[in-house]
């Protein structure tokens, strides 16, 4: 008995050994890569081994679960961290959460099985089930949330920071012309000015603002709006600055 207690004394050592070094590892390899993507893959690698080595889930249920959400959190990361947007009308974590949600499904019905079976201790099994369905369910009304309120925070600093760039751009353009007396040419403003025009963003996406002299004493700067989804074109005239910024639908 002595004997078989040492033992597992020395497994439990080993295993928090083994599980305290590999945590630092992952801590320090994020840490110098930036890489929240690659953390998430080493951290899920991690629990798995724990469910696998010690609490001795089965890896015909294991496994699926581990894939899947592998796919729910790395897919949310942008959605969260970055509040991106995604592509075109379909967002990326909308495109990866359906198969990974699924591939939980699959390793809870596979652990549940097993579990009432009563087979590769069942106990622990249903167990496992029983604690991977309600993370699935709180991971589809936590992250959302976040999703959400990451994209509407963003959404707010880079309209701010739009209207900024464009009232620098009309003040950069009006100082030159106060400077010179005139409007410059086109090709001749990049001279004038002490850095070039401030660029418009939308999340990931930025574009120019272009400046168009119209006469000797006005000028037009115009861009494309990239937070709309066809970039309708918002348009600034010198000779009727009461308008302000006029927005053209594509």
């Amino acid at each position: 008995m002595n004997g078989e207690n040492d033992d597992r004394i020395r497994f439990s050592l080993r295993s928090m050994f083994c599980l305290t070094g590999f945590a630092a590892l992952i801590l320090g390899i994020v840490s110098s890569t930036g890489s929240i993507v690659l953390g998430a893959h080493l951290s899920l690698g991690l629990i798995g081994w724990v469910m696998w080595r010690i609490v001795r889930v089965h890896p015909g249920g294991l496994i699926p679960f581990l894939l899947g959400a592998d796919l729910l959190a790395c897919s949310s990361i942008d959605w969260v961290v970055r509040a991106s947007e995604g592509g075109f009308l379909i967002p990326v974590w909308a495109v990866f959460s359906v198969p990974g949600s699924l591939l939980v499904l699959i390793g809870f019905g596979v652990l549940l099985a097993i579990g009432l079976k009563k087979r590769h201790l069942g106990k622990r099994q249903t167990v496992a089930a029983l604690i991977i369905l309600p993370m699935l369910l709180a991971w589809w009304i936590v992250i959302p949330m976040l999703g959400h309120a990451a994209v509407e925070r963003r959404r707010a600093s880079d309209a701010a920071a739009m209207t900024r760039a464009a009232a620098e751009a009309i003040a950069m353009v009006e100082e030159v012309r106060l400077r010179t007396g005139t409007t410059p040419d086109d090709e001749a403003l990049a001279a004038l000015l002490p850095k070039p025009l401030p660029r418009v963003r939308w999340g990931e996406v930025s574009g120019p603002i272009r400046y168009r002299r119209t006469g000797d004493k006005t000028y037009e700067l115009s861009y494309i709006d990239p937070a709309w989804m066809f970039g309708d074109i918002v348009v600034y005239d010198s000779s009727t600055p009461q308008k302000g910024w006029v927005r053209i639908p594509w």
